[in-house]
């Protein structure tokens, strides 16, 4: 589904996700690959980027889980200026650390929590990252 983000481009997302669960263990995968259009007011076109997210957990019966979790990225094609394409403009990071999440079985609600720590990070902004994220399903 196309996303309109903020540097006036147009970003069209592919995703697969999958995942692999068997008596309380989860591991998971999301995969990604983004497509930007050319920003007529700078002249600009962003590169193309695969991303995933992935964990490796273990749910308990009372709605907690928890285990390692991760995410890569890269950005596959250059940036391009005013037709002229950036040269080393790529960039990269990892990122690995744990996740906690609490899904009662009565409850229409989910909280996770992530800490991640990042790692190979190149023409990118980097540091450790805290993620808490509340899901109300109506």
């Amino acid at each position: 589904m196309p996303r309109r983000s903020s540097q006036k481009t147009w970003t069209f997302e592919p995703v697969l996700a999958m995942s692999y669960l068997k008596e309380g263990f989860d591991v998971s995968a999301k995969l990604m690959y983004d497509f930007h259009t050319k920003n007529s007011d700078t002249d600009t076109e962003p590169g193309q980027e695969f991303h995933m997210d992935w964990a490796v957990g273990y749910g308990l019966q009372n709605g907690l889980s928890g285990g390692v979790v991760g995410y890569n990225y890269w950005q596959t094609t250059d940036d391009e200026v005013n037709g002229v394409t950036a040269k080393d403009s790529r960039s990269e990071v990892g990122g690995i650390g744990m996740g906690i999440k609490y899904w009662p079985k009565q409850g229409p609600f989910t909280m996770t929590f992530k800490q991640y720590w990042e790692y190979g990070a190149r023409n990118i902004a980097t540091g450790p990252q805290t993620q808490f994220k509340f899901t109300y399903a109506f």
